[in-house]
Parts: structure tokens; sequence; C-alpha cells
């Protein structure tokens, strides 16, 4: 390796950028619009695009640095670049991964969310985005418990491109030195300017990839989780960020852009000290002017700027406002134009202070919330998901102050007393070397003793007397095959933070009653993961149990559904949900099928712009209609027997608001219930309902344990092995007796 890779050569000193007041408050503006969003406010729908405005400042910024470095030194020493970035991103994430950790250690089961000792090692180890996307997490729609590490992808983007850029840039400058044929020094004019042009070039041409990378992976069925997510496919604004950069060391290499002054004030996360000062050999009496052109260079259109730089102000705000995550031209269309906007802001600032972008953004409030805005961004998510109604008994608006001021207070403290000090090295260099692997350590150690404390109990349910009216003369070996639902479904882990090991195609099994009885099992993922561990004892009931649950269904099928604030459609299965069924059940030759289906008919749905839900006439009327549509296909006119299971008590997450989920209001889980029993009343003599509550909630309302022992997981929703074990026997005994025809007494 050459050694001016890593090594100061002779002389070499600090280059360091200046603190520009209108930066600070851009970060203050894109950390501001991303809180807003998290706290769950419909006018902030775009919020998340402040992480774009993050990502364009963290590219011009850092390439800036890389720039004038080896500008001026022709080098970039990267043991130094790494150890500034260090020193400014990992004390305050560490202290966060330990906070995070110790605190979900004291909830235990009942707080448990599954994979957080994952989710922490992927954060520590800024590999999160990628994570995330293997977890098929996502950002914009939550099915279960959020991790309180979910936001940190973009801290993980943003440190591979840390990692990425500066060898870019050393390797172009190696290629450009080898042309010269220079080894070391400060780089000629055509040196620098072959530098600048190449790595101009080169960071345009992977935006562009990027750019088309997004959009072949979005429409080509990869997934929004994928291209959101993916460092390949959100590097745009990072790149064009560069690029700007670039473009302004290019003008000021050519003389069309003053080398700039010097500003005190925090900055965007950079240490400040424009070391480049202005051109010598001015006369005194023209100090004055000289400064202020450098300082404004395009002031003379300065009225023109000004309107222009409003409008983008505008533009930005509005995308905010009416944007959101699941609208299909913002990849990467909705991205890119935040980008360039974003580079349009940057430009004014750095030039123009007097204009009305550089003037707002440099106020005093917007300015302090940009220095702590890495905290900020870091505290309040994690705080957002503690805060909420249940446990203070505030909504709405009350609420979010007292959000936001218990995140500002953590932030705060953060960037005094951890974040600044240490960047600013009033700590000893051997305290804060001796911290680091000591506090990593930790964080690992809480996350460990969290999901120790989270883990489900696997003691063994008692095995369940079965009755002897239940169990044949017989027995035979029976090959049964899955459904093709089923194998899809088997996929999803994250319903289940338990091991559920079962064959992917076909198993052969002992019956001790021949033929076994055949039922499929339909539903969504509560028939997924209650039904499941019923297939292991499925033969000492003499029943044949196949499961074609598909995840994601309810009995309606029309219109779009409020996930967590996010309007969704239903999976593309679901309007044909009963058609597949009714296939699935002829070809598994089922005598019956066990329903356990309608917790997302609970949700809020959109029809034709209106919200709707149970309670109201027409939508519980719809709702009910389906159901009889399913008994009447499914039961094949009375040939084939139903047996519904009731959807059972839940507590799913709060909203993004705070407030608690409409799913689990008590007054929709009686509603849906009653419409169960309703429906299956159509065909009394061929249709039944099974209470689930009794087993799930025997208290008559929600709890997480029975018997001691963890019966949801921790999404608040879906059962746990223990619970579904506990519903077989009732399950088995009231699906035997349908298919079993009453005896006759014995006349004496």
């Amino acid at each position: 390796m050459n050694p001016s890779m890593t090594d100061p050569p002779p002389g070499h000193r600090r280059i360091e950028l200046a603190h520009i007041d209108g930066l600070d408050g851009l970060r203050g503006l894109a950390v501001a619009a991303v809180v807003l969003y998290h706290g769950g406010f419909t006018w902030a729908t775009g919020g998340f695009l402040g992480v774009e405005v993050f990502f364009v400042l963290s590219g011009f910024l850092i390439t800036s640095l890389l720039m004038r470095e080896w500008l001026s030194s022709g080098t970039v020493v990267l043991s130094n670049f790494w150890a500034r970035r260090a020193r400014r991103l990992l004390p305050a994430l560490f202290l966060l991964v330990i906070v995070i950790g110790i605190y979900y250690a004291i909830k235990g089961q009942v707080g448990a969310v599954p994979g957080l000792f994952g989710d922490g090692l992927s954060v520590l180890l800024y590999y999160s985005n990628w994570h995330q996307i293997a977890a098929g997490a996502s950002y914009f729609a939550q099915n279960s418990a959020p991790s309180p590490f979910q936001h940190t992808w973009s801290l993980a983007i943003e440190e591979q491109f840390y990692v990425v850029w500066p060898l870019l840039v050393l390797a172009v400058a190696f290629l450009i030195r080898r042309t010269k044929r220079r080894a070391s020094g400060v780089p000629s004019d055509s040196e620098a300017g072959g530098l600048l042009d190449t790595m101009l070039g080169l960071s345009l041409l992977l935006l562009v990839g990027s750019a088309a990378d997004a959009l072949l992976l979005y429409h080509g069925g990869s997934g929004q989780n994928r291209v959101y997510f993916g460092t390949d496919t959100r590097a745009s604004g990072l790149l064009l960020g560069a690029s700007l950069a670039v473009v302004m060391a290019r003008l000021r290499l050519s003389g069309r852009l003053p080398a700039g002054g010097r500003q005190r004030s925090g900055s965007a996360g950079i240490d400040a000290a424009d070391g480049i000062g202005a051109a010598d050999g001015i006369g005194a009496a023209d100090r004055g002017k000289q400064r202020r052109r450098d300082r404004e260079p395009l002031g003379g259109l300065l009225p023109m700027i000004s309107l222009g730089s409003l409008a983008i102000v505008v533009s930005v705000l509005v995308l905010m406002w009416k944007s959101n995550g699941d609208q299909h031209w913002m990849y990467p269309w909705g991205f890119l134009l935040t980008d360039v906007l974003s580079v349009g802001l940057i430009t004014v600032i750095m030039t123009t202070p007097r204009a009305i972008a550089s003037r707002v953004f440099s106020l005093a409030p917007l300015r302090y919330l940009g220095k702590i805005s890495y905290g900020l961004y870091l505290w309040h998510f994690p705080l957002f998901l503690w805060i909420d109604q249940a446990g203070t008994g505030l909504s709405g608006f009350p609420l979010f102050v007292v959000r936001l001021a218990a995140a500002l207070a953590a932030s705060v403290l953060s960037y005094h007393l951890i974040e600044q000090p240490i960047r600013q090295r009033r700590w000893r260099v051997w305290v804060v070397r001796g911290l680091a692997p000591v506090t990593a350590g930790a964080g690992v150690l809480a996350l460990a003793l969290a999901a120790s404390a989270a883990a489900i109990s696997t003691a063994s349910v008692t095995a369940p007397k079965v009755s002897p009216g239940l169990t044949g003369t017989s027995s035979c070996e029976v090959r049964l095959a899955n459904t093709p639902s089923y194998e899809e479904s088997f996929q999803i882990k994250e319903l289940d933070l338990e091991t559920v090991t079962w064959p992917a195609t076909s198993v052969t099994k002992h019956f001790k009653t021949c033929p076994p009885k055949r039922a499929l099992v339909v539903g969504d993922s509560l028939a997924f993961t209650a039904g499941v561990p019923m297939l292991y004892d499925e033969q000492d009931y003499g029943m044949a149990i196949a499961n074609a649950a598909i995840l994601g269904c309810a009995f309606g099928v029309r219109g779009e559904l409020d996930v967590y604030g996010t309007w969704e459609d239903p999976p593309a299965k679901c309007p044909d949900e009963i058609k597949e069924w009714a296939a699935e059940a002829n070809e598994f030759h089922a005598s019956e099928i066990i329903v356990l289906l309608g917790y997302r008919d609970e949700f809020n749905w959109r029809w034709n712009g209106n919200i709707v839900h149970l309670g109201e006439r027409a939508y519980d009327d719809y709702v009910e209609s389906r159901m009889r549509q399913l008994i009447k296909v499914l039961g094949e006119n009375g040939k084939r027997k139903l047996l519904f299971l009731s959807i059972p008590y839940v507590s799913p997450p709060a909203q993004p608001d705070g407030s608690p989920s409409p799913q689990g209001l008590p007054y929709r889980h009686q509603e849906i219930n009653a419409l169960i029993r309703q429906a299956a009343e159509t065909d009394g003599a061929n249709a039944s309902v099974l209470n689930t509550d009794k087993t799930f909630s025997p208290a008559g309302h929600y709890t997480s344990t029975v018997n001691g022992h963890s019966c949801r997981l921790g999404d608040g929703i879906h059962p746990t092995t223990y619970c579904s074990e506990l519903l077989e026997p009732r399950t088995f005994t009231v699906a035997r007796a349908l298919l079993d025809p009453p005896r006759k007494k014995r006349k004496r």
C-alpha cells in the first residue's frame, strides 16, 4: 500500500471545512421532517424525505473534505479520516444500543421485539439496511412490533459510503499520479483538474447506475423494501451531493468561485477550519469589497436567487407534505427530485448568504436543531415507541409534545455530554480508546440480556387426553403433502420467535384412526401460527391437517386497509382466496374446513376515498356477505363441514401518533365475532364456531400469558406454539364432532 494513503507526509496539516450556518439549518429541517413523520402527523406523510436531504448533505460535506485534503497536501490520510468519523458517530450510537438493550431486558416477554439481538448487532456493524432487507422488514407498514433500531438503516448506508468513497478517491488519485509520473507532493493544476474531472464523471456515472438500479428492481418485482433500504438503490443522494462538491472544487480551482472565508458556527457533523484564504496582493482599500464578493460571488443576482431559493424551499415542503412511501413514482423519481432540490438549496447557502433560503436556514432555532440532529435522529424513534397513549393517558398533540420533549432532552444531553467532548478531544485519548471496546461490548451484552429475557418458554405442554371416541380400532401410514399456500407461508419466519420445523413438501405419518378425517385450515397469519403446531399432533386425533393460510388476507377484499398509517391494497392472492381454498380443499380431499380469518377486517378500510370500519352497517353487511359466500363455496352447499375459530383479543402495536390501533379496540373484537356467529347460523347444521378466547384470554380480556407461559408473540397478535397446543384438544374435538354422525342409542 502507498504509505501516503495512511501516514501524513511531513508538514501535513489537518484540512477541515468552514462551518456554514445555513447547512446546520438545512439539517434542522431534515431532522424535523423525520420526527414529524414518525410522530404520525397526516400532513407530514413525506417526512421520510428528510433522510434524503441528509444523504445529499453527507455526500457534499464528506467529498468536500476529501477534495480539499487531497488538493492541499496530495493525500488523504484514511486513518485520520475514519478516526474522525468514529469519534463523531460511535459514542452516541453505543449508548443508544446499551439503553435499548437494558430497556427490553427489563420489559421481558411483555415488550419483546422479535429479532432484537440481530437488529442491534447489525446496527453496531453498520449493515442494518441489508439486515432489514433480509428480514423482510417494511419501513412504511408495520405488521408486528417495530424494532427500536428500524431507523438506523440510513446510518448504515452513510457509513458504507464513508468507507468506500475515500478509497475510490485515492484509487483515482493514484491513477492520475501514475499518468503524470509523480508519487507524492502537492498536486499540480493539471493533476488536480484531472482528479476533479474524473471524480465528477465517476460520481455522475454511479448516480445514473443507482437510479436505473432502483427503477429496474422496483418495477422488476424485487419489492419496495429492497429498493428503499438498498445501498445501491439509495446512493443517488450521496452521489449527487458528492458531484456538487466536486463541481465547486473545480470552480474554485479555475478561479470562477472564490475559495471562501471563514465562518464560525456548528455544522453538519464536520470539524471546521477552512484553511484556504482569499487571494493575496489586494490593496487595503479594496479588501472590504473583495471579502464581500468572496462571501457572496452571485450577489448581483440576489433578487432572482432569493425568489428561486424560496421556490425550492416551498417545493421541498410540498413534497414532505404530499408524498408517501407507497407512491410508485417515488422509485426513483421522487427521491431524485428531492436530491436535485437539496443540491439547489446547498448551492444557494454556499454562494449567496443573503438569499431568502440562506437567511431562513441561518435562524438560530433551526441551526441548533441541526447541531443536535444526529442525537435527535438516534433517540426520537425508540422514545416515540416507548411513550404512547397507553402509558401516559395523553393523545394527539399533547402526547407529541411529551415525546418531543423527551427526544430533545436526550439529544441535548448526548450532544453536550458525549458527542462534543469526544469530538473536540476534551476527553483524554486513552480514555476514549479504552471506552470504545468496553461500550461496544456492553451494547452486545445488553442485547443478549434483552433476548434472554424475551425468550418464550419452551416447556412442553401436558399432552391432552384424547377422547376414546376420537380414536379408531385400526391404524395406517398416510403420506401427506402440503398445500401450495402453506409452502409459501412457511417462508415467513418473523411471525414466530420459536423454531417450527416441518417438511416443506410432504411427510408420512402413522394415524391411529384409519382412514383419518381430513381438514383444511384456511385464513390469515393467525391461521398460520395457530395451525402449524397442530400438525405435530394431528395423528393422535385421527385427523389429517393441511394449512392453506394466505398471509395478510381478510374476509373483505374491497378497497384499501390502513396498516399503521399506510394505506395498502390486500395482498395479490386475497381477491381470489375463496376460489384458491376451494381448489386446495378438493385436491386435499378435505371433508372439513377450519377457518381462522377476520383479524384484518377489524382495521380501518377505505372505499372510494371514504373510511369505513366495523360497526357501520354497510361495512358489516359487506363482511358478513363475504363470510356467507365462503360458507357456500367451501362448504359445497352442505357437503363439507366448516369450523370457524373466533378472532381472539389482540393488543397490536400503537399507531405512529401513540394512539391505540383501531383493530385492537374491544368493540371491534366483539363485532367481528358476532358477524362470524351470524354467518355460521345460516347453515347451522354444517357450520360451527369455537370461541378461542377461552384458551387465549381466559380472563375475558387480552393477556400476554396463560398459565404462566407466554401466549402471544411480541406483536400482541399471533399465538405462540404453547397457546396453539393448548387450543388443540378443543379444536380437534369440535372438528371431529362435526364430522362424526351422532351414535344411535341401542335398544334394550
